[in-house]
């Protein structure tokens, strides 16, 4: 069999699930940076992993434009560490697929570490638990947790610990766009928001009190107070101020890149059968910003989910 037919054989493939848009919340509690991470349950922002046997270890992009973050391959080698392991002794091509860029608050060096963890961990059959690799990924740099797209977690980047909020994400769809396209985010520089946030202790107290509620008005009206504190922070995004007033009005949660560019609407199911709302959010996004890209939320049946997305 030829070497090509073997290699494509064996080839792993993981797919890691996109950040919506940001965080739901970002801040601090207790003192202790954290966050809660929307995550699509689409492939909407996803990036994909593919590893075949080689000579040697490499890694690339897809696109050729973009080199893998160094978080990905610092976090790569932390983890091999742990089984007397180095890049050097794996011989693995792996191919990056990404639908996202770095700098925009979208968690690419987080999905790009993961999704490089996953698949050689895989390929290989190394065993390693969400808590574990979440804890790898924090000890290089900040992280965003991106393994769970069903499940609500709150994470503390700065501690690489999780805590399983046992809430499901509820069924909806969302629309993302780029605030600013021009321009992107040192998200590496989060550590010199915190003094900034910390003004707002109180506030994000009973936002994560709320997402950890499961109720999806609850959760909805957290995360615009959210954003408010966000545009507060780090007013980079134009317009922005209106959308969170429009979402206010409506109902509607909204998700907001605390160091990026990026935000996304949150509609939830009851929300969707109200045609002309879907209309009216759709002006609202493209009289104020390029495009937008959607895709859905929570566990939806693959009819269900393709009859609410061709409403958007």
């Amino acid at each position: 069999m030829p070497l090509e037919a073997i290699q494509q054989q064996a080839a792993t493939r993981v797919c890691i699930p996109g950040k919506v848009g940001g965080e739901l919340a970002q801040g601090l509690l207790d003192g202790q940076p954290a966050l809660v991470t929307l995550l699509a349950s689409s492939e909407t922002h996803a990036t994909v992993a593919t590893a075949h046997e080689a000579r040697g270890f490499s890694v690339k992009v897809q696109s050729g434009e973009e080199a893998v973050t160094h978080k990905a391959t610092a976090a790569l080698e932390r983890f091999l560490q742990a089984y007397g392991l180095t890049t050097t002794s794996v011989n693995l091509a792996v191919q990056l697929e990404r639908q996202t860029h770095p700098g925009k608050g979208l968690a690419t060096s987080s999905a790009d570490a993961t999704a490089l963890i996953r698949v050689v961990a895989q390929h290989l059959g190394l065993p390693y638990s969400a808590q574990g690799l979440y804890a790898t990924l924090c000890q290089v740099e900040r992280s965003d947790y991106l393994l769970s797209p069903q499940r609500l977690h709150l994470a503390y980047p700065r501690a690489g610990r999780l805590e399983n909020l046992q809430v499901s994400v509820p069924r909806g769809i969302f629309l993302s766009f780029d605030t600013a396209p021009g321009e992107t985010v040192d998200t590496e520089a989060a550590d010199a928001l915190d003094a900034q946030r910390a003004a707002f202790a109180e506030d994000y107290r009973r936002i994560f009190d709320d997402i950890a509620s499961g109720e999806p008005e609850r959760m909805a009206a957290a995360s615009l107070r959210n954003a408010e504190i966000s545009l507060e922070v780090l007013p980079n995004k134009p317009s922005f101020a209106e959308v969170i007033d429009f979402c206010r009005e409506n109902g509607l949660g909204l998700t907001c890149a605390s160091s990026g560019t990026y935000a996304a609407v949150l509609i939830w199911e009851a929300a969707l059968q109200r045609g002309s709302l879907l209309r009216e959010l759709k002006r609202e996004i493209t009289q104020r910003y390029d495009s937008f890209t959607t895709g859905t939320l929570g566990e939806w049946s693959a009819e269900d989910r393709a009859r609410y997305e061709q409403l958007l």
